[in-house]
């Protein structure tokens, strides 16, 4: 969900924070140049400044386009209207370097949710809902978790994950929903599905790791290299390794044919482009993690110690260390 809002620091912080998240911009503007108004000369540059010109400018925003809303109502149109109001306030957030975090914008960031949701809600709750096209049922659930809807989130993921169940981004808001509702065993094995169908998911999406052993973790990993896609594979791969994860997670038969094709497709990458090994290998170490925890579990012991040997020639020392805390 989103951040807490501070304890109000201005006199008119607590009320602009109110008028916004129920809509009410021409308050809002109001509000906001009384505060202007009435700032002293010597808080020109002040954050109180920069936060009374933030509150005005969301006002101005959305009093400009309140026209175009009145006329539609509800349905996939307003929900994508406010979506892209979302992708423009995050860049005049950016371009006039508003504060980080700010209430007013984490309140304009429950407004545009709320709108999301309830603009979805009814075509969700139909037949309808299979017209809808994945990101739409996506940018939904992601919408209720924002405003703290969590049940009705955890159900329109399950019936989206129904139909798109290798799809890693709703398998990680799936694992956020289950860490909020305190179902940790719920959230490791949805978390961990995520990052195995793909790692990179977690680009932009950083802030569904939990704070404790795994935010630490991720953070470690952030130290070893500023590329991101070679953090989120050391990532995925390094809670892989470490026992982490309670049990392990035995492949089905087509799931590992589909991991042995993905990984030979990889090797031969990363044998013709030596530049890309950064990237490349832990991706590779975390198939041949599950396809020997496989081959094992069938008993197909050959073909286990295949996998085994193409690891310990790749890296020793992650062969060393998930042996140690897997198989001994």
């Amino acid at each position: 969900m989103s951040e807490q809002t501070d304890i109000a620091t201005y006199p008119k912080e607590e009320a602009i924070v109110r008028e916004i998240k129920t809509g009410n911009f021409q308050q809002v503007e109001k509000l906001a140049e009384e505060w202007i108004q009435q700032l002293p000369i010597e808080k020109e540059n002040s954050e109180e400044k920069k936060l009374a010109e933030e509150a005005f400018y969301y006002a101005r925003f959305f009093l400009n386009r309140s026209e175009r809303l009145s006329m539609i109502h509800r349905g996939r149109e307003r929900a994508n209207l406010f979506r892209e109001y979302l992708r423009q306030l995050r860049e005049l957030r950016e371009e006039n370097n508003f504060i980080p975090h700010s209430p007013f914008w984490q309140a304009m960031k429950l407004y545009i949710y709320q709108n999301i949701a309830e603009s979805l809600s009814s075509v969700f709750s139909g037949q309808q809902a299979y017209n809808l096209d994945t990101e739409e049922q996506l940018i939904f659930a992601e919408s209720l978790i924002e405003i703290g809807s969590l049940k009705q989130a955890l159900d329109a993921l399950a019936f989206f994950i129904k139909m798109h169940p290798r799809n890693a981004r709703a398998r990680l808001l799936y694992a956020y929903v289950y860490f909020l509702l305190g179902n940790e065993k719920e959230f490791l094995k949805q978390f961990r599905e995520a990052l195995f169908l793909n790692p990179d998911v977690l680009d932009k999406n950083t802030h569904r790791i939990p704070e404790g052993t795994l935010r630490k973790l991720y953070d470690f990993v952030c130290e070893q290299t500023e590329n991101p896609r070679v953090r989120y594979r050391s990532y995925a791969l390094l809670l892989e390794v470490q026992k982490i994860y309670s049990d392990h997670r035995i492949l089905s038969k087509n799931e590992a044919l589909k991991v042995q094709t993905e990984f030979f497709r990889l090797y031969d990458e990363y044998k013709k482009q030596p530049e890309r090994e950064d990237e490349l290998l832990p991706r590779l170490l975390h198939f041949l993690i599950w396809l020997i925890l496989y081959f094992r579990g069938t008993k197909n012991f050959d073909k286990a110690e295949e996998f085994r040997l193409r690891m310990v020639d790749l890296d020793m020392h992650t062969w060393e260390t998930f042996y140690k805390n897997h198989l001994e």
